[in-house]
């Protein structure tokens, strides 16, 4: 994901494409990583087996990796799947909005120029 604009761009990616990348405004994304890393499966594992996790581990779908630069980011969006995301480097503030919001809500709320499921507005809880 890259620029201001959020394009996106799928794997695989070459070599070209990540030295030609800003020194800003941009993010990799690497679905599936337990597939790729038999060290994100292992923690994968070790969370969704944790005390406070197992209840909720039927929900999850995958573990993700993020590396972002500086101003990178997919910026507010919906998931429809609960994901492990790894920040493994660069630095990102996390923010949710926990309030419950209906379908039809939510769906006037994103922005359907995006590819992603971004959102027009976002109230952050924190």
């Amino acid at each position: 994901i890259r620029g201001e604009d959020k394009d996106t761009e799928h794997a695989p990616l070459n070599e070209s494409v990540l030295t030609q990348l800003e020194r800003s405004h941009w993010t990799i994304l690497v679905n599936d990583a337990e597939i790729y890393l038999p060290e994100a499966a292992d923690f994968s594992q070790k969370v969704f087996t944790s005390e406070w996790a197992a209840p909720y581990a039927w929900l999850r779908d995958d573990c993700m990796l993020s590396v972002s630069a500086p101003l990178g980011g997919v910026g507010p969006h919906v998931d429809s799947n609960d994901v492990l995301l790894i920040q493994c480097a660069g630095r990102r503030r996390w923010s949710i909005e926990s309030k419950p919001v209906s379908r039809l809500q939510e769906k006037a709320r994103l922005d359907t120029t995006k590819k992603l499921r971004c959102l027009t507005e976002f109230q952050a809880d924190l």
